[in-house]
């Protein structure tokens, strides 16, 4: 990883939550049917937090944000033991 890149907690109302969202929605968007666009950014909102699960983190170079991680309890409805709790 380049050294100017720099992994950041999203907060729900950061400035790139949005653009965030986006990034999710157009990878995974299609695992929900019916979610929309303004439904997802809403999720995500919901999913930021202080600390702990679930979390969202966006990775930043300099003032441009380049990539996204989540920690979340679970996302794999057919393997639930993988958790992170």
């Amino acid at each position: 990883m380049p050294d100017d890149i720099t992994l950041h907690r999203l907060t729900a109302d950061d400035p790139h939550v949005s653009l965030v969202a986006i990034w999710i929605f157009e990878a995974w968007g299609h695992l929900h049917r019916g979610l929309t666009q303004e439904q997802a950014i809403e999720r995500v909102r919901a999913e930021c937090g202080q600390g702990g699960v679930p979390s969202i983190f966006v990775a930043m170079q300099g003032e441009t944000p380049v990539g996204t991680a989540s920690l979340i309890a679970d996302d794999m409805s057919i393997r639930r033991e993988f958790t992170p709790g």
